[in-house]
């Protein structure tokens, strides 16, 4: 689904690539793409790049995703 957001909005939104997410749930990014077309995951175009909200890793898993922050170099 392409979507026209607010350039502001869609970067508060914490959102991962097709790679990362087929990763994080041990299937191939073909399969995601399969369920995006088929409507089983929510995802967003930016860029001409789909873009999955961890939202959505969370309601497939049922476990809360918390995104450690890394520390700056000095």
């Amino acid at each position: 689904m392409d979507v026209d957001l607010d350039e502001k909005l869609v970067k508060q939104m914490k959102t991962i690539d097709v790679c990362t997410f087929a990763f994080l749930l041990d299937l191939s990014p073909k399969t995601i793409y399969k369920w995006i077309k088929q409507g089983k995951v929510k995802a967003i175009r930016v860029e001409g790049r789909w873009r999955i909200p961890l939202a959505e890793l969370e309601r497939i898993t049922g476990k809360e995703v918390i995104i450690a922050k890394s520390k700056k170099r000095d």
